[in-house]
């Protein structure tokens, strides 16, 4: 059964909400990761400790990026699907 105009456009409205949502922890995260590199995390003299803990904040901080560009296309394709 497909979906009432008024369903429709509710539906609507909730996807573009939760992008425009997304859309700023995005660019949030981007800026994040931009101004924090690896580096900082690793200290100025790492040992291996210091870099195994970088490198799990920088693939904590990638793999959170990844899943919302995921549920940003995922979105985008929604919106289209409903016009």
């Amino acid at each position: 059964m497909p979906l009432t105009q008024q369903q429709t456009k509710e539906l609507g409205k909730m996807i573009n909400e939760r992008r425009n949502v997304l859309l700023t922890e995005l660019r949030e995260d981007a800026a994040r990761a931009r101004e924090q590199p690896y580096a900082e995390h690793a200290g100025t003299a790492p040992d291996s400790g210091d870099e195994s803990v970088a490198t799990l904040i920088a693939d904590l901080e990638q793999a959170d990026l990844t899943r919302d560009l995921d549920e940003f296309r995922g979105l985008e394709a929604a919106r289209e699907r409903i016009k």
